[in-house]
């Protein structure tokens, strides 16, 4: 699973982008655990505000299903 968003263009911030890839293991029918990397690079200014930044890291997470 992943996905890649992008967006900002001057509207709210002036860009953002976020990537994310993960890989699941199907312990039974209702549950799975998951693996992933994520990266998000974000550049937002309001007045004398300044955010720039560069966020990622390894996530691991449950998934169940009832």
């Amino acid at each position: 699973m992943g996905w890649l968003m992008t967006g900002g263009f001057g509207v709210g911030s002036d860009s953002m982008t976020d990537i994310l890839v993960s890989a699941g293991y199907s312990i039974n029918e209702q549950t799975a655990v998951l693996v992933g990397y994520r990266h998000m690079w974000l550049d937002y200014t309001d007045g004398g505000f300044e955010f720039d930044a560069r966020i990622h890291g390894l996530g691991l997470g449950l998934d169940y299903r009832f």
